[in-house]
């Protein structure tokens, strides 16, 4: 079988290699050389893409290392900071007998309003790396205590059990239509609501709290009474805590039988503050 082949290859090759041949033959290798260069030519296209795509994912990997990685040196060392960039520091917040109040990494937009003033001047015109110390005025940081920001509040308050909303504001809570009669819950309300009421698109709801539930808050305990169609709510406050008001969140000061002084200043109001800050990073505008 072997030498049977080898007899037909070499028949091959004196077919292929006979004149009348020659042009077609010439004709194929030039066309095969054509596609060959062809897909050389492809391939030159492509590669230098491909190497631009690595290249891009390589500088975007190393941009992200120099913006979210504080330790290392930042790609505009030479950059001063100024409004609209954004920089990233290291502080320590002091009060004038040293103690620290506040320390930590912080990232904001300069000019934003995103800091207190007197932090915002003292960083600009610096370079990533830089150190500098300073000492703001209660006008350069949380302004002047405000007396007219503390409020006496009763521990007594009263009001209606009774509430109306519209048919839309109800299914978007609930979820459903209301049902008359039935009770509802809402996360995070100490008890439940009950529909007394449905009239075209108002409902009615009333507060169904037990008598004299006793509720546990942050700020301290607060008493629920029952009294006709009035809920009335009793507040024993913990002296010290914070408390989330309309008027914001402030801290109870003082208390007594029947009141309890609620202080809405910014708890550093009032104080010359000192600052140790360190230029992390600066991504200019």
């Amino acid at each position: 079988m072997v030498p049977r082949a080898s007899k037909k290859k070499e028949t091959s090759r004196k077919v292929t290699s006979s004149k009348p041949k020659n042009k077609v033959v010439e004709k194929m290798e030039n066309i095969e050389r054509e596609k060959k260069l062809k897909i050389l030519k492809e391939g030159e296209k492509k590669i230098p893409l491909s190497y631009a795509a690595i290249v891009l994912i390589a500088i975007a990997l190393i941009g992200a290392v120099f913006i979210f990685s504080p330790e290392k040196p930042f790609l505009h060392s030479n950059a001063r900071v100024k409004d609209g960039d954004v920089v990233q520091v290291q502080y320590t917040g002091m009060y004038e007998n040293g103690s620290v109040f506040d320390s930590g990494n912080y990232t904001f937009k300069v000019g934003s309003g995103q800091v207190i003033p007197g932090f915002e001047n003292a960083i600009k015109g610096m370079r990533a790396g830089e150190t500098k110390t300073v000492k703001l005025s209660p006008d350069e940081a949380y302004g002047e205590y405000n007396e007219n920001m503390v409020f006496l509040i009763p521990l007594l308050n009263k009001r209606e059990r009774k509430e109306n909303v519209t048919k839309n504001v109800f299914v978007s809570i609930f979820g459903e239509d209301p049902v008359m009669g039935k009770l509802y819950t809402i996360e995070n309300m100490d008890w439940p609501l009950k529909v007394v009421g449905i009239n075209n698109d108002t409902i009615v709801l009333e507060h169904e709290p037990k008598n004299n539930t006793v509720v546990e808050r942050d700020y301290g305990n607060d008493t629920i009474i029952v009294e006709g169609d009035k809920l009335i709510i009793k507040t024993e406050p913990k002296v010290g805590s914070s408390i989330n008001t309309l008027f914001g969140v402030g801290k109870i000061i003082w208390a007594n039988e029947t009141h309890m002084k609620i202080d809405f200043n910014p708890p550093l109001a009032g104080k010359t503050l000192i600052f140790k800050v360190k230029i992390l990073n600066v991504i200019p505008s």
